[in-house]
């Protein structure tokens, strides 16, 4: 009996140790995260991931902003919201340029690795007008963390 009952209470312990390390482990991984809407689809990155995340305010109707990738976060996703009346057009750092629709938003990704260096995203108002919008870049070590699907 006494083999048994300390044969239980090693086995409790083990147990709560375990418990506890992975209540633990779990309240270190827990990011906060921001969700990000676009039409019946929610994203939330890490803000771990996230290199900017700022506001499209320029009065000359352009605007560029940088963000690095390396050798580990090698891809990236970026996040243009426009809220004015004019269309924006926006130059990826390969030099593809896409256009957001007024009033809209768009996400474009690296659809590969791309090599580690600074990057350049501008956004412009079709007219010149000033900016109203959002822009955020993610970078991530992985596809999967970046594409939209």
């Amino acid at each position: 009996m006494k083999r048994f009952k300390k044969f239980s209470m090693l086995s409790f312990m083990v147990g709560s140790l375990i418990l506890s390390t992975n209540i633990l482990a779990y309240a270190n991984t827990t990011e906060a995260s921001v969700s990000v809407q676009n039409s019946d689809k929610i994203i939330e990155p890490k803000d771990s991931y996230i290199f900017r995340d700022e506001e499209l305010t320029s009065s000359t109707g352009s605007q560029s902003t940088t963000f690095d990738t390396t050798e580990t976060y090698c891809y990236y996703r970026i996040y243009v919201e426009n809220n004015s009346n004019v269309d924006y057009i926006v130059i990826s750092p390969s030099g593809t340029s896409f256009t957001v629709k007024a009033n809209g938003k768009k996400y474009i990704w690296s659809p590969k690795e791309v090599p580690a260096g600074t990057k350049e995203v501008s956004v412009t108002s079709r007219d010149g007008s000033k900016l109203n919008g959002h822009i955020a870049i993610r970078v991530a070590d992985n596809l999967g963390e970046v594409e939209w699907n």
